[in-house]
């Protein structure tokens, strides 16, 4: 999976603010890396191409790109 280089840390906000963080990511203007699904985490949502899952073990969201499989 493409993981986004962006996080949202779980104490900055709700989870309606880390999905607004999200929206706002330009997807052509942040590096993605090639990881494994992160353990202790779970899909939140997905919009335009952009998924946002919750990593419960480390308390932040992350971005996934599923424009590629």
């Amino acid at each position: 999976m493409k993981i986004y280089n962006a996080i949202f840390e779980g104490y900055e906000g709700t989870e309606q603010d880390a999905i607004s963080y999200g929206a706002a990511l330009i997807p052509c203007e942040v590096e993605t890396t090639e990881q494994t699904k992160p353990a202790y985490s779970d899909h939140i949502t997905s919009f335009d191409g952009v998924g946002v899952y919750y990593c419960y073990g480390a308390d932040h969201y992350f971005y996934v790109d599923e424009t590629h499989d």
